[in-house]
């Protein structure tokens, strides 16, 4: 399982007693050489607030709500997208991000290789997922929030979700309540206007440990051997 959130709402719902779990996060993986992690000021006050949506794309509401903020906000924010479309999710991709001047699409990215520029981009990531809303979309903790916590990026994402819940818990970035419509862009508005508090967000980021956000080296193994027994090799 990826978060508590399964365990929580489903395993205990479904197969109470007759289960054993083990959380294994999405975290970046170990043995990987993802550079060294960023400095804590941001500097970027006088330019337009970035927002990145990275990774598999595959929610059709995150990209209306992101075009909503792009509609909304004008040249006041830029909206950087990176990774893999579904298209079977999202049949309209290009045609909602091109006519947007302040929203781009950079199409398929490396990781590690490609991560920490991605990242030192950005001042927020976007962090909500809607494909499966009420289930696991509501469980799960995103590659993303591993990747940007790493670089010392916070993340917004939908208020009662396990993701919000992840943030809130580490005081290391934002959430916003339904109606995301209307709540998105306005959050997102004030973080423009006074970035103090993703200055604070950054510098806590970058106080955590590493293994928050990149698996330590042996951890599958010791799961499997939790599995196995001791016999386990």
């Amino acid at each position: 399982m990826s978060s508590p959130g399964f365990i929580e709402n489903h395993c205990e719902r479904y197969y109470h007693g007759q289960y054993k779990a083990f959380i294994v996060e999405n975290r970046l993986a170990a043995g990987a050489d993802y550079g060294p992690r960023p400095d804590s000021q941001i500097t970027r006050r006088d330019q337009p607030l970035r927002i990145g949506w990275i990774g598999m794309l595959r929610c059709k509401r995150s990209l209306d709500l992101l075009a909503g903020v792009a509609d909304r906000l004008g040249d006041r924010v830029e909206i950087h997208l990176h990774g893999i479309p579904a298209r079977n999710e999202i049949p309209v991709f290009e045609p909602i991000i091109e006519p947007r001047e302040n929203m781009t699409y950079h199409g398929r990215y490396r990781a590690p290789e490609d991560l920490a520029k991605i990242y030192e981009k950005l001042d927020v990531v976007w962090a909500g997922d809607f494909m499966e809303a009420g289930e696991s979309s509501v469980w799960l903790l995103p590659n993303r929030i591993y990747e940007g916590g790493y670089y010392g990026v916070p993340s917004i994402a939908p208020e009662g979700t396990q993701t919000a819940a992840w943030i809130h818990q580490k005081a290391v970035g934002l959430s916003a309540p339904e109606s995301l419509e209307e709540s998105l862009p306005e959050l997102i508005a004030d973080l423009e206007r006074d970035r103090t508090i993703l200055t604070t967000y950054r510098k806590a980021l970058l106080s955590l440990p590493d293994d928050v956000f990149v698996q330590p080296p042996g951890f599958l193994s010791n799961i499997l051997k939790g599995i196995l027994g001791p016999k386990f090799a």
